[in-house]
């Protein structure tokens, strides 16, 4: 268990002449231990690099098992990461040894310096995770619950539907979406995808299939959604990965981690310039003697994975080469140790990477150029102090704001009393200080032991998601005034972060109309149209054969799902359906199924 104890020295920027250049980062790095036999290699420089000089042959790598491999080379859209990638993968313990050329590589003829490292393969392959009967971030397992059947409150709505309780109503108008995954495999065994307006009334919804878990369903910069799919390990992390959706709900990508791993459930970023961050959870068999704990362990690393707009890894940081596990506040001697349990990642304005971990209550701030450490904040070691504030516990959803401070959903678990609270701090890098500017804490108190996450809204409002066990948000004024609670009452259900943030859509789906009832005098009807953000009003158009349509009512939208009675006389048509109009342009959207009743 090389460098769990002593770290490693991450390399730094090298200029050995004016056009030489040794690189900034390699990875695997020199002696690293417990890579999977999928890796591939990375090394970066700092000048750019002509991609048409990099060549397969500039690279000799050799398993002390498997032999030489062959493997093609590429640069990253970056312009300054080499990568090789093995043709086969590497052996099982066997030790790797990389010789890289170097040469006239750079732009304008810069000489990159050549490179000689090696590494270890794992000696064998943790047991594929198995699911668990947990939240994406609960340490211990939920006892089983009978099946509840939730059924729908919208006839156009055949599946059921979580019930979400509203509370402290807004004074105003917002138009802003709010989005969450309430899941639970103990009792609905359904997750959702479910983006309400502004209210709190339901605006899309989608059931998952069942079979996976699911998490983490957020809104991303390019205006796309993501959400987790995979396996969900006994120590709340996951094993799989993401899936993107853009504004009309069609899934149009995938994001796997790299190099033999799979994404786990807490993070994942995709960047203005199509790269992606993401958190992995690494279990292992390891032997803990030394720690006091079984020769046995299953112990939990954390990986943070930069990948390209290709898939191609470009920085992979591991937390065991950079923290001594005896520094987390975790137990060391148990059956699973997870010492770090890294939650969050963020881009700060320097282009470097705020990291969260849980189990250090600490962030750690990564060079996102060469993988070096530059700070710790809180936990043990810290690099700052706090002025006046005890600082955070068990922290989750670590964000840097636009007016440079720092937010923060502290769960609290290590204070006394146990609370939870989102706060703000301003953070001086250069005397080490850091300061609470603001802070929140429900009343009654909520005590999220687990998940949790705070945004701050462009109107210096927040809006907070509490955690666990109790799946509750609360919108709050930047003085504190308290303007929206909401909590998902299906029992058992979870949400691991609750996002609020502009969201418009046209699906690619149609509205969705239903006959009530109907007689000889009137027609009762209601429709809806499942994620469209964008309808003002429904046309109600009738025909006598189906084909020939003239409109008969106009219909202002009313939330979800929108009724109205049609008055009817004798032989008067037969068929209808409803067109969704623009509340913009006034122009038609989509028009519903048509549905044929008995002629009056």
């Amino acid at each position: 268990m090389a460098c769990l104890s002593a770290c490693r020295l991450a390399i730094s920027p090298v200029s050995v002449t004016p056009s030489s250049f040794a690189p900034v980062y390699i990875s695997p790095s020199l002696a690293s231990e417990r890579i999977l036999p999928e890796t591939t290699i990375a090394i970066r420089y700092q000048p750019e690099v002509i991609p048409a000089r990099v060549a397969p042959a500039l690279f000799t790598v050799s398993g002390d098992r498997s032999g030489l491999h062959a493997g093609v080379t590429t640069v990253s859209d970056d312009h300054m990461t080499i990568l090789f990638k093995p043709t086969l993968p590497f052996s099982l313990a066997e030790s790797v040894t990389v010789h890289f050329d170097g040469g006239p590589l750079g732009v304008d003829a810069r000489v990159l310096l050549s490179v000689d490292t090696k590494f270890s393969i794992i000696a064998a392959r943790p047991a594929a995770p198995t699911a668990a009967t947990v939240s994406t971030d609960q340490s211990t397992p939920t006892a089983a619950t009978p099946a509840v059947h939730m059924q729908s409150p919208y006839a156009t709505v055949t599946e059921s539907v979580p019930f979400i309780s509203i509370t402290h109503y807004l004074p105003t108008l917002d138009t802003e979406s709010i989005f969450l995954m309430p899941s639970s495999s103990s009792v609905t065994n359904t997750a959702y995808l479910l983006i309400l307006d502004g209210a709190g009334e339901l605006q899309y919804y989608r059931a998952l299939p069942t079979g996976h878990v699911y998490g983490n369903f957020m809104p991303q910069g390019n205006g796309h959604l993501t959400y987790f799919e995979g396996t969900l390990t006994s120590a709340g992390g996951g094993a799989g990965l993401y899936r993107e959706m853009d504004s009309a709900y069609r899934l149009v990508r995938t994001y796997e981690a790299g190099n033999g791993y799979k994404a786990d459930a807490h993070e994942l970023l995709v960047l203005p310039d199509g790269h992606a961050l993401l958190t992995i959870y690494d279990t292992e068999i390891s032997d803990m003697s030394e720690y006091g704990g079984r020769p046995d362990a299953r112990f939990i690393d954390s990986l943070i994975q930069e990948l390209d707009t290709s898939g191609n890894v470009i920085l992979q940081w591991r937390a065991s080469d950079h923290v001594p596990m005896t520094q987390t506040y975790e137990a060391l001697n148990g059956a699973l140790v997870d010492p770090y349990h890294g939650n969050s990642i963020d881009v700060l304005p320097d282009g470097n990477l705020l990291l969260s971990f849980r189990h250090l209550s600490q962030m750690i701030k990564v060079d996102r150029h060469s993988g070096a450490v530059i700070w710790r904040m809180g936990g043990k070691n810290s690099d700052f102090n706090f002025t006046n504030d005890s600082g955070f516990s068990y922290q989750h959803h670590a964000t840097w704001l636009a007016n440079g401070h720092l937010s923060v959903f502290d769960n609290g678990n290590q204070h006394a009393p146990p609370t939870s609270r989102a706060v703000e701090y301003e953070v001086d890098q250069t005397n080490m200080l850091v300061t609470r500017t603001w802070q929140f804490a429900r009343t009654p108190s909520i005590f999220g032991a687990f998940m949790g996450n705070v945004l701050m809204l462009p109107d210096g409002g927040h809006f907070i998601g509490w955690g666990g066990p109790v799946p509750a948000a609360s919108l709050v004024s930047h003085d504190g005034l308290l303007q929206l609670d909401l909590q998902v009452m299906t029992p058992g259900d979870q949400v691991y972060r609750w996002y609020k943030a502009p969201f418009t859509s046209t699906p690619d789906t149609s509205p969705v109309l239903v006959i009530q009832s109907t007689d000889a005098i009137s027609t009762t009807m209601r429709f809806s149209w499942n994620g469209a953000t964008e309808v003002g009003t429904y046309r109600i158009d009738a025909s006598q054969d189906g084909i020939h349509w003239a409109p008969v009512q106009l219909q202002p939208r009313q939330g979800f799902e929108t009724s109205t009675v049609i008055s009817r006389t004798a032989g008067q048509t037969c068929f209808y359906r409803v067109v969704a109009i623009s509340k913009v342009s006034m122009q038609e959207l989509k028009s519903s199924n048509s549905v044929h009743v008995k002629c009056a």
